[in-house]
């Protein structure tokens, strides 16, 4: 389990330097936007508006939910990096992997706690209802983790947690 997430922590430390690396060079198909917050940090080569959309609607759910639950810690006390890709094609080589290997395509994003810095990454996907559902249901796996041992909080409960209040708008 940790080595599965230490692999993933270094997937994520590779794909941040990557990023950084590519928004500095002048030759690249993509171009990296990122945004800093009050409490988030956000970089993607998506669209400058799913960015700024992506804070908002972050932020705005990080009030609700500390009005809803003022005594749940709405992090771990590390900073979050939330990292967008702009498709399905773009995330693909950062899909968390199968115990064969392979990419798991079932994945829309995901949550990974981390020592110095916790990660979200999803990709945006045009097809869904609402695009930014999956940076909810991540952020809400984080304030999850930050409040419950993960031994304590069965899947199912932390799945249908998430899930439920990624379907919540204003």
């Amino acid at each position: 389990m940790f080595r599965k997430r230490f692999c993933r922590f270094l997937a994520l430390e590779t794909l941040v330097i990557a990023a950084l690396a590519t928004t500095a060079s002048a030759q690249t198909a993509d171009t990296w936007t990122s945004v800093r917050t009050k409490n988030l940090s956000i970089i993607g080569n998506t669209s400058t508006h799913n960015i700024l959309a992506t804070a908002a609607r972050l932020e705005q759910f990080r009030t609700t939910f500390s009005r809803l639950y003022p005594t749940l810690r709405l992090d771990n006390g590390r900073p979050t990096q939330i990292v967008i890709f702009k498709d399905a094609a773009a995330y693909f080589d950062f899909l968390p992997k199968r115990p064969d290997g392979s990419a798991d395509v079932g994945v829309a994003g995901y949550f990974q706690a981390g020592e110095d810095t916790n990660y979200i990454t999803f990709a945006i996907s045009p097809n869904q209802f609402d695009p930014l559902s999956t940076a909810v249901h991540e952020y809400v796996h984080s304030v999850l983790d930050s409040n419950f041992d993960k031994s304590s909080l069965p899947p199912w409960l932390n799945e249908g947690m998430a899930e439920v209040f990624s379907t919540m708008t204003e």
